[in-house]
């Protein structure tokens, strides 16, 4: 659950400041996107990761915490 993880981290972050996502595996909370990059950009936090990257879903299968990583910047 990478971005509810990553939701949370920003919630109680200060502004300006860097989030780094370790994961080997997708988001399996994906629904979250919009709401993360929402408070990624109040907040102007940026997010960099998924440092292990990994996709247990699959090749043909996105992750959700690798979009809003790259989305964040």
């Amino acid at each position: 659950m990478s971005l509810g993880a990553i939701k949370a981290a920003v919630e109680v972050s200060n502004p300006g400041s860097f989030i780094y996502v370790f994961s080997d595996a997708r988001a399996k909370d994906y629904h979250l996107k919009e709401e993360v990059l929402r408070l990624l950009q109040l907040k102007q936090v940026q997010v960099s990761g998924p440092a292990l990257g990994g996709s247990c879903g699959g090749p043909k299968e996105a992750g959700a915490s690798s979009a809003v990583a790259w989305s964040s910047h």
